[in-house]
């Protein structure tokens, strides 16, 4: 179980020791993240928000393939199902944008929403950002949009100063 981040502080949630294997079966360890920022982007395909987020997410992505890692999570009740693969078709894909598929429905997602928000209920779609040092730097619903801002501001800290565009 992952310990609960915290809103607002620095949150030493560190990857080490931790490997992931995404839907095409990659395998990502800590030090293909480290000195990145890493998004974990926790959806289902029939939630119109994160179907909504999905394109800005992959283009985030595709904007920083050095700098970002970004891991979308599925809730699906089943891999490889139709609509699934139909939605992830429509978005597209970027180098650095993995996808992976967490079978075990609801049961599973409760254990998923207890660990990182402290509930029972997860809400999606659900953002667990961590900055290049590994320690969270939000988590909690969030849209492309504001994601984008996020990530940005703290790739190039004078875009949150209004020093860029």
């Amino acid at each position: 179980v992952l310990p609960l981040p915290v809103d607002g502080q620095k949150y030493a949630w560190q990857l080490r020791g931790v490997t992931f294997s995404d839907s095409n079966l990659k395998t990502l360890s800590p030090d293909d993240v480290k000195g990145k920022i890493v998004v974990f982007d926790h959806w289902y395909s029939y939630c119109a928000p994160c179907v909504a987020s999905l394109k800005g997410i992959r283009e985030l992505a595709a904007r920083h393939p050095k700098d970002l890692v970004v891991i979308s999570i599925s809730y699906d009740e089943e891999s490889g199902t139709p609509h699934l693969e139909k939605v992830l078709s429509k978005v597209g894909s970027a180098p650095n944008w993995h996808h992976a598929r967490i079978i075990g429905g609801t049961e599973l997602a409760a254990l998923t929403a207890q660990s990182l928000t402290g509930s029972s209920r997860l809400t999606f779609p659900l953002i667990v950002a961590l900055d290049t040092e590994g320690n969270v730097m939000f988590h909690g619903p969030m849209g492309a949009e504001k994601l984008t801002q996020l990530v940005e501001e703290e790739l190039d800290p004078t875009t949150a100063l209004g020093m860029k565009r």
